[in-house]
């Protein structure tokens, strides 16, 4: 064999093995560069969200002048979940999955949260 045939072959070798694992290595550094700016999206959607629920319920139960502005409020609040769903799509075009996207929420949840206690208050809905 002489030199030119042994480069061939580890260029395909290299091309081959690059390209088995290019999407798993795409796949990392977009999740590295855009876990925090997801993670903070989640939050602050997931609150937003909250709080209009509570609204809404507090509205059907005590109607007046104070909590129907409320309920404004939090519905104006839900423009952070159109920016997360924004977010969602950019990083859907990126090449993520939905897999992957579970994976940043939940990452995010881990980091901010200390303890499982926490972890429930953030998702929990309560009425007031």
């Amino acid at each position: 064999m002489n030199k030119r045939k042994v480069y061939i072959f580890l260029g395909f070798s290299f091309a081959y093995l690059a390209g088995m694992f290019s999407s798993d290595i795409k796949s990392y550094f977009i999740k590295e560069v855009y876990s925090t700016e997801y993670g903070n999206l989640v939050f602050k959607c997931d609150q937003a969200m909250r709080e209009h629920f509570i609204a809404k319920q507090v509205v059907a139960a005590k109607p007046n002048a104070e909590h129907a502005s409320s309920l404004m409020q939090a519905e104006i609040a839900l423009i952070d979940c159109q920016d997360y769903d924004l977010a969602r799509k950019k990083l859907l075009s990126f090449g993520l999955n939905e897999y992957d996207l579970i994976e940043l929420s939940l990452r995010a949840i881990e980091e901010k949260s200390e303890d499982i206690r926490k972890v429930v208050e953030i998702h929990e809905i309560r009425y007031d």
